[in-house]
């Protein structure tokens, strides 16, 4: 059952940045959900496929609003295995650069494990 919204209005703005292809990222009261972030220059399938319109320029300012919240206020789904919905070069890049971050990562049961955290 859902709540109710209260009587003067829903509390807590969420905003919803569409990351480009799959991806998107919900953020609302200091929390990030993050699904399928593809923001990998290289493409995906061996270089078959890229993002169109390209959106690897974003991945650094993406990185910079993670390192902006608490650790632990950022949960990663990926949906599948597929290279252009888990990106491990835009995982590991963001990683490496928020260290302490302590992301959750949401995933399948992959067949191919090609990832740790």
């Amino acid at each position: 059952m859902l709540a109710p919204l209260p009587r003067d209005g829903y509390r807590g703005a969420m905003d919803i940045t569409y990351l480009g292809h799959a991806g998107f990222a919900i953020g609302q009261e200091g929390h990030l959900l993050v699904l399928d972030p593809w923001l990998s220059p290289s493409g995906a399938y061996g270089q078959g496929w890229f993002q169109w319109p390209p959106n690897h320029f974003m991945r650094e300012k993406f990185i910079a609003r993670i390192k902006s919240l608490p650790p632990g206020s950022v949960t990663f789904y990926i949906s599948h295995e597929h290279r252009d919905h888990f990106d491990p070069e835009t995982l590991e890049a963001i990683l490496a650069a928020t260290p302490g971050s302590s992301p959750l990562f949401v995933v399948p049961a992959f067949e191919e494990k090609s990832f740790e955290t």
